[in-house]
């Protein structure tokens, strides 16, 4: 009978043992996902819309259920089946080189050109505000041949950039709502308008758009899937895709 009980007891510590390192190497490799998911596979039978960003683009608000419900899934439906929408964002990347990650270091940035789209849809500026990361000058410039390079491939007029959500600071959610300043994302709001206008590509102001919305980011910064879906639906309403 001991013997018995020994041999359960055995059995289950090693069970328990098997359960946690699948549960480690699971945790590691999900996280790995996040921070470096794979690029998206392009179908050559299609056009292409190529939606660049960082965690609102990637879809970290509803990451259970990315394959139904971030903002390019939402925009796959509403342009058809005659065009193929690409993820490429990339959670807590920014744009300028001199932050912390810059999206350009990326192995997905050349992912980015290489998949030559009709349509680029850019959103990269909420980490670049971040009160560690904000500089003024740096972010108009890097910005500026950041859409150079997709103005080359698509035309400027297939080019659409857009100024960032407002981030509200909810306590007990997230930390990174009180090191990103909404004074720095009103600020690359209007260098993104500047900008726009001098290289002749669309805006897009998701800011305004969003700013009295707080229930569609629940830990203020990432969509949920309703915000997801209106967001979605309103950048949809300024494409053109004649």
């Amino acid at each position: 009978m001991k013997s018995k009980t020994k041999k359960i007891i055995l059995f289950t510590l090693l069970a328990i043992a098997i359960l946690i390192a699948t549960l480690l190497i699971g945790g590691r490799m999900y996280l790995k996902n996040v921070k470096f998911p794979r690029p998206p596979k392009v179908d050559a039978n299609k056009r292409h819309i190529a939606c660049i960003g960082d965690s609102v683009t990637y879809g970290a608000g509803v990451l259970g259920q990315r394959s139904t419900s971030t903002y390019p899934v939402y925009l796959q439906g509403l342009v058809g089946d005659d065009w193929q929408v690409l993820n490429y964002g990339l959670s807590g990347r920014t744009l300028m080189d001199s932050a912390d990650v810059p999206y350009t270091k990326e192995e997905m940035y050349p992912e980015t050109l290489a998949c030559e789209a009709d349509v680029y849809i850019v959103m990269l500026g909420t980490n670049d505000a971040k009160y560690f990361n904000w500089n003024a000058e740096n972010y108009e410039s890097d910005l500026t041949a950041f859409l150079q390079k997709y103005i080359e491939i698509a035309g400027a007029d297939g080019v659409y950039v857009i100024q960032p959500l407002k981030c509200f600071v909810v306590e007990g959610k997230t930390e990174v709502g009180h090191a990103i300043k909404n004074e720095n994302v009103i600020e690359a709001c209007e260098i993104i308008a500047r900008v726009a206008q001098k290289l002749q590509v669309n805006v897009i102001d998701l800011y305004t758009f969003a700013e009295d919305h707080p229930e569609w980011l629940p830990d203020g910064i990432h969509p949920n899937a309703e915000g997801n879906r209106e967001i979605a639906n309103y950048i949809y309403s300024h494409l053109d895709l004649s």
